[in-house]
């Protein structure tokens, strides 16, 4: 498969984007860390319609806040943060939740990961987070899509311009989840994916929105399962929209 160039160069304007939902716990914390580990980078929170303290503590430390007019789930409120970013000039987006999981270490590492592989895309991959039910799914979605991923439910992302522009499209719109659906519309339009390893911490308040019940696990299994055999429909569509086209997030 013939790979398009990166975007990423060190020069790269930088925002990082991080979706929130009642996470006033932990917020401000992970915004500071965030700021101080990128320089240059902007710190982007977007609030998922929180009714705790969080954007009022996310601005306090520092980050900039757009608010979703009502609860849209993480993945449409990281799609509003990469328009509104591309809109502005931004070149490079990392994601990051914002429940403290996610170490500000490892964005500089995903950074350099990108720039001397010429990554589109660079996951942060923690593995060993993952329960024995966890790793069954993943073998499976690996079998299934051939993505081939040692963490592919990871928010810890990084994405240039090109690969952003795709995740802006009707298709990207209907996913619930920044995961197998959004890797698998990136492959399909030719953006090179590479993992590097960071280092993650537990959750420090709450639970996992995806894996919360078994519920939940059966729901998100049947979608993700839904989206791989749709992109083996698909896989010969390539048809690009436009970002500046879309609307709807």
């Amino acid at each position: 498969m013939n790979r398009r160039e990166p975007d990423i160069s060190s020069k790269s304007k930088t925002a990082i984007i991080i979706p929130a939902l009642n996470e006033s716990s932990t917020v401000a914390h992970v915004v500071s860390e965030a700021r101080g580990s990128v320089g240059g980078g902007d710190v982007y929170v977007v609030d998922d319609g929180s009714f705790d303290e969080t954007v009022v503590l996310a601005k306090a430390a520092g980050a900039k806040v757009l608010c979703m007019p009502y609860n849209c789930g993480a993945w449409n409120s990281i799609q509003a943060g990469i328009m509104y970013c591309m809109q502005r000039g931004y070149d490079q987006f990392l994601t990051m939740d914002a429940d403290g999981q996610h170490l500000a270490e490892s964005l500089h590492k995903m950074i350099a990961a990108a720039h001397e592989k010429g990554s589109n895309v660079v996951l942060g991959s923690f593995p060993e987070r993952g329960s024995q039910g966890r790793k069954f799914v993943w073998r499976l979605f690996n079998r299934i899509s051939g993505l081939n991923l040692k963490d592919m439910t990871t928010g810890l992302k990084l994405y240039d311009r090109t690969a952003a522009a795709h995740l802006l499209n009707g298709e990207a719109a209907l996913l619930d989840y920044q995961d197998v659906g959004t890797l698998l519309i990136l492959r399909r339009q030719g953006m090179r994916i590479d993992e590097v390893p960071v280092k993650m911490c537990l959750r420090e308040d709450g639970c996992s929105r995806v894996f919360s019940s078994w519920l939940a696990v059966f729901e998100y299994m049947f979608k993700s399962l839904v989206w791989m055999l749709a992109d083996k429909v698909m896989s010969s569509n390539t048809h690009e929209q436009h970002w500046e086209t879309y609307h709807d997030v």
